[in-house]
């Protein structure tokens, strides 16, 4: 498990670049420190218009708040998950998990690959990162693969 901890995935060209959008700059700082330290390549958005900016210049995962100061977290998921553009980018949903079902059922409506649910912790982002950057490749060699 330490070795995970120490380095990003090698399925993606490193370092892996990862969007973390949430109004909080405490937890901005606090996903930065976790995963720079880890071989990631972190951008930070505080709001929804910033982070949907942003995702165009298509990172490789994206982790988002579902409470945003200026809208819903699950709707930019829509958004992002209904755009050509960034529908292939993992989005992992972040939560503090007041109605934990209601949150996770509006998570998978959204098309999120996962939702992470406060405390965050490296091995928690990590784990997750690297399942969603896992299951994105699974889909793209089976893309190729019928094409």
């Amino acid at each position: 498990m330490s070795a995970m901890l120490n380095a990003a995935p090698s399925i993606y060209s490193l370092p892996v670049r990862v969007l973390a959008i949430d109004g909080h700059q405490i937890v901005l700082f606090s996903i930065l420190h976790m995963l720079s330290g880890s071989g990631y390549s972190v951008c930070e958005a505080s709001s929804l218009r910033q982070g949907l900016e942003l995702a165009q210049e298509h990172p490789d995962v994206i982790l988002l708040d579902i409470n945003l100061p200026d809208g819903s977290g699950i709707d930019l998921c829509r958004r992002l998950k209904a755009s050509p553009e960034t529908r292939s980018i993992p989005v992992i949903l972040i939560s503090h998990a007041y109605d934990a079902e209601q949150v996770r059922r509006s998570v998978a409506e959204a098309g999120a690959e996962s939702l992470i649910e406060f405390p965050l912790t490296p091995a928690k982002l990590i784990t997750q990162i690297s399942q969603a950057l896992e299951n994105k490749k699974i889909v793209e060699i089976r893309t190729d693969a019928h094409t």
